[in-house]
């Protein structure tokens, strides 16, 4: 059999496996099979010119190169769309995800999808181990570069390795009034992949560093004063270490006014609170109660990740220039008959500093410093108050 014959067949059992993906994927509802049918159609438009002409040899090929014309300047065309949309939307993952395998999927398909009916067609070069050179090469390029300064991925100017840092100021409280609880830490929330290994050598407070452990299950909500409840769900590449206290202005404060029987099975509630021009509420009702309603919206949201069996509604406000008291309530839901002397919920107030002018701790300022120049670090004082009513 002459080898433009078994090039031939081979590209047509290609062209077998492509409409057998494509027929899955429509079977399964899968939009992207049209991708598949790009390929396809076009391949057997050039496939039925050759049969007209009866594939002739050596004028098939310029047959088939005519028609792969349109699909590889599609595919190079829908790659610029890929990249440009998902590498920007990757980035915004967090330090849990690898970015990198996403957009080598992408990479893999979209080179499949133009080289697939042309790479056979090396076998009838005079000299094809040039190719398999340049591959070879190329491929081993790609891995020193990689294994070197070369391929580290942050860079200040364009790719900085980002963090959230906190100085952590907590206080929580029993039922009855009494402290609990009071510390202070540095809190590091990597947003990228390799974070924080690439920092472990370069700052040297984190020699003192721990991941949060089991604090997660002790307080609601790992006892951060999260700025937003997502961060919670990246608690396991968190970081922190102890801290002296930092001199926040102005302080957060909470005043509990009241709490009254609405009915059998509902008390209201209220308080006052005031603090910088970014806070948030966290509230949880105990185990087996509900938050009926509240002053911040007319409907009660859908709960977040429940902790210990409780819902944890979240709320972030945020203000101008105007620092006056915010007073809020809320209704929860309870067994009928409870006596207004037990618990019922769990709320923790939180402030963040970011917009005041105070000025940081000499510590945390030191601890800011020491991290590299391609990272880029957020880093403010924030207080979390958790009392239980």
């Amino acid at each position: 059999v002459l080898l433009q014959t078994r090039i031939m067949l081979f590209l047509m059992a290609q062209q077998m496996i492509f409409i057998v993906i494509m027929m899955v994927m429509t079977g399964m509802e899968i939009r992207s099979a049209y991708i598949f049918a790009i390929v396809v159609i076009f391949f057997n438009a050039s496939t039925i010119v050759n049969m007209i002409v009866r594939f002739k040899q050596f004028h098939w090929i310029y047959v088939h190169l005519i028609g792969q014309i349109i699909p590889i300047a599609y595919f190079s065309s829908f790659s610029l769309t890929v990249f440009s949309t998902f590498i920007p939307m990757q980035n915004r993952g967090n330090a849990e995800s690898n970015p990198d395998m996403l957009i080598a999927l992408f990479a893999v398909v979209i080179g499949l999808m133009i080289t697939t009916f042309l790479t056979p067609l090396v076998a009838m070069m005079r000299k094809p181990f040039v190719y398999f050179g340049f591959v070879v090469a190329f491929w081993a390029i790609s891995i020193i570069v990689s294994a070197t300064s070369v391929g580290f991925p942050y860079r200040a100017e364009t790719s900085p390795q980002r963090y959230y840092v906190f100085h952590l100021d907590r206080n929580f409280y029993e039922f009855d009034g009494r402290l609990r609880k009071s510390d202070s830490h540095f809190y590091i929330h990597p947003q990228d992949v390799f974070s924080p290994a690439t920092i472990m050598d370069t700052v040297p407070e984190m020699a003192r560093a721990t991941q949060l452990g089991d604090e997660c299950d002790r307080e609601l909500y790992c006892g951060i004063p999260f700025y937003q409840s997502g961060f919670h769900a990246r608690r396991n590449v968190a970081w922190w270490l102890p801290a002296e206290k930092p001199d926040l202005k102005p302080k957060v404060t909470l005043e509990f006014v009241g709490k009254t029987a609405v009915d059998a099975e509902l008390t209201r509630y209220e308080f006052v609170t005031q603090g910088p021009s970014h806070m948030s509420f966290y509230v949880s009702p105990l185990e087996g109660f509900y938050l009926y309603k509240w002053s911040f919206s007319s409907e009660v949201p859908r709960s977040g990740v429940r902790w210990r069996g409780q819902d944890v509604h979240f709320v972030n406000f945020v203000h101008g220039i105007d620092y006056s008291p915010l007073r809020f309530w809320v209704v929860i839901m309870h067994p009928a008959g409870k006596p207004l002397t037990e618990p019922s919920l769990i709320l923790n107030v939180v402030g963040q500093y970011m917009n005041n002018e105070e000025p940081r701790t000499a510590e945390f300022q030191q601890f800011v410093d020491h991290f590299p120049d391609y990272a880029h670090v957020v880093a403010y004082p924030s207080y979390l108050e958790s009392r239980v009513f």
